[in-house]
């Protein structure tokens, strides 16, 4: 037995092809959720669901008093550089840290976030 996609899951993918098609661009109103309800002989209801679903994966826009519009693509993100490790090992010492952190433990205005020390005669 084969079982079908819910019908607002078939409504959304009908307009996310529209869009890929290039039948509604960038910045266009898609239809109305009575228009699209009447046009499809479906409920007001899913076509709301179907304009969620599409909503969340970034595909069309609410626009308060307005409708739903196509997304513009949003700016393509540039890559950060890949890091580039020294080309030999290097000798890491956190003594000197961990001194630092203890020296200041007792102040009353030095607060560690993030470092849970142990008193520092149990070193």
């Amino acid at each position: 037995m084969l079982e079908t996609a819910p019908l607002y899951h078939q409504l959304a993918d009908q307009i996310h092809e529209l869009i890929r098609a290039g039948t509604l661009r960038a910045g266009d109103r898609v239809p109305s959720v009575r228009r699209l309800s009447n046009q499809q002989r479906v409920s007001v209801s899913t076509v709301l669901q179907a304009y969620q679903r599409l909503e969340d994966i970034g595909v069309i826009e609410a626009r308060p008093q307005s409708g739903y519009y196509v997304r513009r693509p949003a700016a393509a993100m540039q890559e950060p550089e890949p890091s580039k490790p020294p080309r030999r090992a290097l000798t890491v010492e956190v003594n000197a840290l961990v001194d630092a952190v203890l020296a200041h433990a007792t102040e009353p205005n030095f607060v560690a976030f993030g470092s849970a020390c142990a008193a520092p005669e149990l070193f």
